[in-house]
């Protein structure tokens, strides 16, 4: 898959454009053939996103994740104009890979994640976590939420520097911790299909397809390791961790037995 990629970063630009735009005419017409093209379909989508809007978790999800996106935001905003430009503050507070290796500064795992290389990487990780973020914290609350996105946080920049490619030395960006909870919502779908309304988990795999396509097209400087790995921990929280209703459900059945 990867070859795959590394050949398609070489076709030209508006080639790279039309597959882009194939993905996202397939990821709506999969989704509309999947659920929305029957009466039940869009309003089982609509009630969705009807508790979505009314709920309090996911709202105060989306409160939680644009203040996180808010503050880094104006953190780097306000460290480039100290420091005078992205690569000083790379260099302090990123994710280099020699200072984090050899000088043993791992917290630079942290705070490098923080850090994006200009407005559309930072814009581009912002809508997503918007959109997958209130989502999981309505379904999994904030507890759970956290630790997820933590785990893709850390599990994300440490792939990229045991696999990535030997002529990258640093990595920015939140992109593994989002993918992780597209790769939560996914799993948890196919574990247990009530989670989501029917047809959104292959929205969600034809987002994550065009997202990570798409950076493999357009980008030369892309951490392919670290999306699989985010990706991935995110799979492996779905498969396991169940869903604040699921929880509800095993303890009063289980309160039921204890009762007999």
């Amino acid at each position: 898959m990867l070859i795959g990629l590394a050949l398609m970063t070489r076709t030209p630009r508006y080639a790279s454009y039309a597959l882009l735009f194939g993905l996202v005419a397939a990821t709506i017409a999969t989704d509309y053939f999947a659920a929305l093209r029957t009466a039940s379909g869009i309003g089982e989508r609509a009630l969705f996103f009807r508790w979505m809007q009314t709920a309090a978790a996911p709202r105060v999800g989306l409160v939680a994740w644009s203040l996180l996106l808010g503050l880094s935001g104006a953190t780097q905003l306000l460290l480039q104009d100290r420091l005078g430009s992205l690569e000083s503050v790379v260099e302090q507070y990123g994710i280099v890979y020699s200072e984090v290796l050899q000088q043993g500064q791992w917290w630079r795992v942290l705070s490098g994640s923080f850090l994006h290389a200009g407005l559309a990487h930072y814009a581009n990780n912002a809508m997503l976590l918007l959109f997958t973020g209130p989502i999981v914290w309505g379904l999994f609350g904030a507890g759970r939420s956290l630790i997820i996105f933590a785990s893709g946080t850390v599990v994300g920049p440490l792939a990229q520097m045991a696999f990535g490619t030997p002529e990258f030395d640093s990595y920015l960006g939140l992109s593994s911790p989002v993918l992780a909870m597209f790769g939560l919502l996914i799993a948890s779908a196919w574990r247990n299909p009530r989670v989501l309304p029917k047809g959104f988990p292959l929205t969600l795999i034809g987002i994550v397809t065009v997202s990570v396509v798409g950076a493999e097209l357009l980008s030369e400087r892309v951490a392919s390791s670290a999306h699989v790995a985010g990706l991935a921990v995110g799979v492996l929280f779905g498969l396991r961790v169940p869903t604040l209703a699921e929880d509800h459900r095993v303890s009063g059945a289980a309160s039921r037995r204890g009762a007999v």
